[in-house]
């Protein structure tokens, strides 16, 4: 859900709303707790799409409970300024020129206009209230549907990964709140992927998913989204016996045969003669 909504709402309705969302998902999340972590005491897609969810809930009431604010003290700023006008005589002069004291809906206009200091974003230039931006290293902000786009760009595009504004990479950590559930989450496995040097993907044209080296047991790569295994040397399909893509099993192949090395029946292992007959069993 775009929290964003809220800024478009009357502020009593929008705190409402957020806070009947805010009981709904504390109670759906403590639901899911019960049920217990994945394995190894990570949480759950569940359980973590829940908790960004009640963050971006918090940001979206405080936006709204200090635009409640505002609005009451610009309403009484502008009550005060038209009660004092109201006060002062005017002259007949005044009165025929037409030096009118202006009415007290331009006044309370104008007071919002001048009192809500609001800041750009610097993609897409829209005035935003501080709380609905998010700050680069740089000093650049960003809206929250900004940001979202500069993260998956990234996360579709490697030259354009981490993604950065002046240079400067900007970090997840601190801009989550300000992200899609969806980008917050897959980010860190495209980090991941990014990362690694050497990668596999899965085999399957139909799935093609990258697989992390804790996923890979010798040469047989295993893919968690589709259950095919890759063979880490050549990238396609697991086979039984040596490689030919191999390139390092086939340089100790060929040291074998110019050493007389032989390879052991049940792990395929080099073996070197030390002592003994050449019998193997």
């Amino acid at each position: 859900m775009d929290v964003s909504v809220f800024a478009q709402m009357e502020d009593e309705d929008a705190l409402l709303i957020i806070q009947l969302l805010q009981e709904d998902a504390e109670e759906a999340l403590a639901n899911t707790m019960g049920k217990g972590k994945q394995p190894g005491g990570t949480e759950t897609d569940q359980q973590l799409a829940l908790e960004l969810f009640l963050e971006e809930l918090k940001d979206a009431k405080v936006c709204a409970t200090d635009r409640s604010m505002a609005e009451g003290i610009q309403g009484n700023t502008a009550q005060l300024q038209v009660t004092s006008q109201a006060s002062t005589p005017l002259d007949d002069e005044a009165t025929v020129a037409g030096d009118l004291p202006e009415s007290s809906d331009w006044a309370t206009s104008r007071q919002q206009e001048a009192g809500v200091q609001k800041r750009h974003c610097e993609a897409c230039r829209d005035p935003k209230h501080s709380a609905e931006l998010a700050k680069a290293p740089c000093g650049h902000e960003y809206c929250r549907g900004c940001l979202t786009h500069l993260f998956q760009d990234a996360m579709l595009d490697e030259s354009l990964f981490p993604p950065r504004c002046c240079n400067q990479h900007i970090p997840l950590a601190q801009n989550r709140l300000f992200l899609d559930s969806e980008v917050a989450r897959e980010y860190p496995k495209k980090a991941l992927e990014f990362s690694t040097p050497n990668r596999t993907y899965c085999h399957n044209q139909h799935c093609a998913s990258f697989i992390p080296q804790e996923q890979c047991l010798e040469l047989v790569a295993a893919c968690e989204a589709c259950d095919a295994r890759t063979c880490i040397a050549c990238k396609g399909p697991a086979h039984g016996g040596d490689c030919p893509n191999d390139g390092q099993l086939q340089e100790v192949l060929r040291l074998a045969i110019e050493q007389g090395w032989q390879r052991c029946s049940n792990c395929w292992g080099m073996i070197e003669l030390h002592t003994g007959c050449n019998h193997m069993t």
